[in-house]
């Protein structure tokens, strides 16, 4: 979230995938971008307008326009990642895809590599496979988190949930990797890591 309150006069975002997963990936960059009205929560009581869903005070109502929490509602999801979720091939998915089209089209610069390949004189692709094997230490906290995963996962498919949860799954396995390179990966990617980096963004946004 930190990202968002960066203030500034233009914003530009670079990305070499948009999206990985799924539709809304692609709210991260719309919601950044401050792309009216599609980076906006509305209400459909009042002509409440903000970036963000909430806050909301303990009887959840907008502390705004004090309308219920119901009765806010994404301009992306409902219009744009709703409609290609449930069925793309639909009249309401296709029209959507239409907009999402549009939207970028209208502020997406690309550049493929085949295209700047003359200009940025690249060397060819090397890959290569090495296998490191991990100090004892690390190697118990991999199995520790493996095993966690693991539980989660067969905890999902007994509840019939693995399709729903693709991106967390995925997450997971990410997680994995990370344990990989570094233990503290794991750690600080924890909420309150997240703020910290608020902070020092706020320190960078200040000068």
């Amino acid at each position: 979230m930190c990202r968002y309150n960066l203030h500034a006069t233009f914003r530009w975002a670079v990305s070499g995938t948009p999206f990985q997963n799924r539709v809304g990936d692609l709210y991260a960059l719309v919601r950044f971008l401050k792309l009216d009205p599609f980076s906006h929560y509305f209400c459909s009581q009042c002509d409440c307008k903000a970036l963000n869903f909430g806050p909301f005070d303990a009887r959840t109502r907008c502390i705004r326009c004090h309308h219920s929490r119901r009765s806010h509602w994404s301009y992306f999801r409902r219009y744009i990642t709703r409609p290609i979720t449930m069925n793309a091939s639909s009249a309401e998915g296709r029209q959507s895809l239409q907009l999402l089209r549009k939207i970028f089209g209208n502020i997406l610069l690309r550049r493929t590599k085949a295209e700047r390949e003359q200009d940025v004189h690249l060397p060819p692709l090397v890959m290569e496979t090495r296998y490191v094997r991990l100090e004892p230490s690390e190697q118990a906290f991999y199995d520790r988190l493996a095993q966690e995963y693991q539980d989660k996962v067969e905890q999902l498919a007994e509840e019939g949930m693995l399709e729903a949860k693709v991106s967390e799954l995925l997450v997971l396995l990410m997680r994995l990797r990370q344990a990989c390179n570094s233990g503290l990966l794991i750690k600080y990617s924890e909420n309150k890591q997240g703020h910290r980096e608020c902070e020092l963004l706020r320190g960078i946004d200040s000068r």
